[in-house]
């Protein structure tokens, strides 16, 4: 995965201020977008939670369809990392640009 510092703050950030991995599901299972991209990165890493690549995908994959930028990108890292489908990744780091991400 591409990522900084700052992107690991961030991530452990949005795990603490909701009291944890469980409130974070909670918001997921209701559809709240950013909740879902940070639940499947969440999954991806293990942050609070077992590595449950299959979880990732989907909650990645979830936010991604609906327009979040930062899970687009990391859909598109998911699939290279997992050597899953290098069509499928550049499609969303494409989608990802389409939708304002910036890397960096």
């Amino acid at each position: 995965m591409f990522e900084t510092n700052i992107d690991q703050e961030i991530r452990n950030f949005h795990l603490e201020i909701y009291d944890g991995f469980d409130v974070i599901l909670e918001f997921a299972k209701s559809g709240h977008i950013d909740a879902c991209g940070c639940l499947g990165l969440a999954y991806q890493f293990g942050l609070n939670c077992e590595i449950d690549a299959d979880k990732s995908e989907y909650y990645l994959k979830f936010a991604a369809e609906r327009g979040h930028a930062q899970s687009a990108h990391n859909l598109g890292t998911f699939y290279i990392t997992h050597n899953i489908d290098l069509e499928a990744s550049k499609f969303w780091f494409r989608e990802a640009r389409s939708l304002g991400f910036q890397p960096g």
